[in-house]
């Protein structure tokens, strides 16, 4: 049976959104304002608003066109099953589907009729982009109907009296829109982002017709109080999260780490009313992931695999998550359980004091460079012959030898942060001004906003050169070819990966060394000899101890730091066969 036509809007019934997108935070949302049908003449507006759970503009675009289309259906009459109901059918075999995620979808994986080496996400989204062209057509939509409404009444979602010819075509279409989802959280799943499933969780089973009752005292007699079931852990996280995000509580570029660690336990633990997470629930998290391997969403050897999957490969401790991640892990969940504390939902933390003790010292973490690891290092043919692709990839490391810089700071470093003071040539790291792409620049902690002389070394080698064609040809940043995106939201991860590899190329032993080595080597060439004194705290970023130092005074100015901790660093190095990238 045809749908209805659309009715025209007359001026009591018009939907009113001047835009019905904004963003809050990273987020899409879809915002329309209804005005009140019984009488127009003493209206009140009312908004209706939908978080879209993307920061992809076109994404959240066509969601919004469905979302309002299907926004006039709901003024239409009610059919049979009414839409909550249909809704939450549909969203329970979702549940269904997510579950059997690992499943394969076909016994040959294929786009049309020509077999592909695909993902199932790229199938999926094949798929989704075919059935997407059928659910606004009814003749196409009746063609799925004959096959999808005898397997939901087979599978036990539906009753075969429930089905009739006014409701046929909405079920059918409510499926088809529920089963694209599913596929779109397949090819999102396989990039690692576990966190667009959540709202599908929003929906659980029927609620039982349960009463909670608990007591309290009056003048006469004890009387019963009904309580009202907690939300599940799903939709808690969901707000959690975007209260955070719009807060500006999460960094752009840690974001992405906040959604993975809290989605993991979605995976992990059931998904319930979160009243009904407990400290047993929680061990059993923890204790599973310290047998998972680290980035599983990016390693094509765990990535397709179940948790439960997961544990049966017995993974060996050395290549699983190391204490200080699993203590990350769980003490973002219990901030979670804090704030939920905090808004009244949860009076108890069943996460707290979860961590594990890491009898690891700090400085056995990551091993400084000996100067024959920087010899072997920088005799590499990649610094010695100009085979880096990008300037970035020779100059970032040599900057952090003579600077001890972070990875970030001098990748993220603009064109006007390097200045001249007197006679005296500074990088100024800040966190001040956006690059070209939008991108705001991040400091790790207070501390790390600081001057920082240039080494005669990096002048010698031609640094200050490079600085003036790269400023001359119009650019913000020092290093222009770095890209970043939101979700990965760090300049310095390929940098770092070019250097990591030269380093595993030349060393025998590599394991324990990295970009972050070469911090560790600027501030053990000052700890050797006694000289990490409060200047040098104060260039290397770190916190001055004493109290008076911390607190009252100015900062140690640039002439003095040069005297006192650069010009003293000599690593007895003789990069002259070095082959500077200047463009």
């Amino acid at each position: 049976m045809p749908e209805p036509t659309r009715p025209t809007p007359s001026k009591a019934t018009a939907l009113s959104s001047p835009a019905r997108l904004y963003t809050r935070g990273n987020f899409y949302y879809f915002r329309v304002v209804l005005p009140n049908l019984a009488n127009d003449a003493a209206s009140i507006r009312r908004e209706i608003r939908l978080s879209l759970h993307t920061g992809y503009k076109q994404e959240a675009r066509k969601l919004s066109q469905a979302l309002y289309a299907h926004l006039w259906a709901i003024m239409k009459d009610d059919p049979m099953i009414d839409y909550p109901e249909i809704k939450r059918r549909m969203n329970q075999y979702l549940q269904k589907l997510l579950a059997d995620d690992h499943q394969d979808l076909h016994s040959q994986r294929t786009c049309g009729s020509s077999p592909l080496n695909l993902t199932h996400g790229e199938i999926g989204l094949y798929h989704a982009g075919q059935m997407l062209y059928g659910v606004n057509d009814p003749a196409k939509l009746d063609a799925v109907a004959e096959k999808i409404i005898p397997l939901l009444i087979e599978e036990g979602f539906l009753k075969d009296d429930e089905v009739t010819d006014d409701n046929r075509l909405s079920i059918t279409k409510e499926f088809a829109k529920t089963y694209i989802s599913y596929l779109q959280i397949l090819e999102r799943r396989e990039k690692g982002d576990f966190m667009a499933e959540l709202p599908a969780f929003a929906y659980p089973a029927p609620p039982q017709p349960t009463t909670v009752v608990t007591y309290q005292q009056t003048n006469s007699a004890a009387e019963k109080v009904d309580k009202e079931p907690a939300p599940i852990v799903s939709v808690v996280m969901e707000k959690y999260i975007n209260t955070k995000i719009s807060d500006g509580h999460w960094k752009t570029q840690t974001i992405a780490d906040h959604k993975n660690r809290l989605s993991t336990l979605l995976e992990i633990i059931p998904d319930k009313p979160i009243d009904e997470i407990t400290r047993d629930d929680m061990r059993k998290f923890r204790d599973t992931i310290r047998k998972l391997p680290p980035n599983r969403g990016r390693s094509a050897k765990y990535r397709d695999k179940t948790i439960a999957e997961l544990l049966a490969m017995n993974i060996p401790q050395e290549e699983t998550l190391n204490v200080k991640t699993v203590n990350v892990i769980t003490s973002e969940l219990a901030s979670f359980f804090e704030w939920c504390i905090r808004e009244g939902i949860l009076s108890a933390n069943p996460a707290t004091g979860l961590q594990i003790k890491d009898d690891r010292q700090a400085i056995e973490l990551r091993d400084a460079f000996t100067m024959d690891d920087l010899r072997l290092i920088f005799s590499h043919k990649k610094f010695t012959q100009g085979k880096f692709k990008f300037p970035a990839y020779f100059w970032i490391p040599l900057i952090g030898l003579f600077t001890g810089m972070r990875l970030e700071e001098i990748s993220q470093l603009q064109c006007s942060d390097i200045i001249q003071i007197n006679d005296l040539w500074i990088i100024d790291v800040n966190d001040k001004g956006k690059d070209e792409h939008g991108f705001n620049k991040s400091l790790k902690t207070g501390n790390a906003r600081r001057l920082i002389p240039i080494h005669d070394e990096l002048v010698k080698l031609g640094l200050l050169k490079y600085h003036e064609q790269i400023q001359a040809r119009g650019h913000i940043r020092l290093f222009p070819e770095l890209t970043k995106t939101n979700q990965a939201g760090k300049y310095g991860k390929q940098p770092g990966k070019q250097f990591k590899a030269v380093v595993v190329d030349v060393l025998k032993d590599a394991d324990k060394k990295s970009f972050h080595s070469l911090r560790h080597t600027f501030a053990d060439f000052y700890k050797q000899r006694g000289w990490q004194t409060d200047i040098f705290r104060q260039l290397y970023a770190h916190d001055i101890p004493e109290l008076a130092s911390k607190q009252y005074g100015s900062k140690f100015p640039p002439d003095l730091l040069y005297k006192e901790i650069i010009s003293k660093l000599d690593y007895n190095l003789d990069l002259s066969n070095l082959t500077p990238i200047l463009s």
